[in-house]
């Protein structure tokens, strides 16, 4: 996933075999003429907290990432746990945008990154499934 870099947080320390830290990017979604900023938060969790050594606030990033899953007292959380990052440009002015069929070659910017380890292909076939969200949408914002 590519965004830019709008918050990293403190390191937190929960325990003697458990740390993270948490940052949030920025992405764009395009629906029909719409488009929405979306704020994704990750999770760097203990010796993945130093891959955020060399990003800043305002970075254009790649993430790469797995979802991880919990349920405790009832309740479900959900979690994107990062395995890797890589920095496309320094503090970008403008939001980082992957259309259908782009062929940047985004693996220099995240070592380890091979084909198959992001799927492009969906990105925009998602109008319709957006619209029917916004249907059920009882949020106040």
């Amino acid at each position: 996933m590519t965004g830019v870099v709008h918050l990293i947080k403190d390191e937190e320390i929960k325990t003697d075999t458990f740390k993270k830290r948490e940052f949030v990017i920025i992405i764009h979604n395009n629906v029909g003429s719409n488009t929405y900023k979306e704020l994704i938060k990750f999770q760097c969790i203990n010796d993945n907290i130093k891959l955020l050594n060399d990003v800043d606030v305002k970075d254009s990033v790649i993430v790469k990432f797995k979802f991880s899953g919990k349920e405790y007292n009832g309740s479900y959380y959900n979690n994107l746990d990062v395995s890797d990052i890589g920095v496309i440009s320094k503090h970008a002015t403008g939001p980082v945008e992957i259309k259908p069929g782009d062929t940047n070659d985004y693996s220099q910017s995240l070592p380890g990154l091979d084909e198959g380890s992001v799927d492009l292909s969906g990105i925009g076939s998602q109008e319709k499934t957006e619209e029917k969200k916004e249907e059920f949408n009882d949020l106040p914002f």
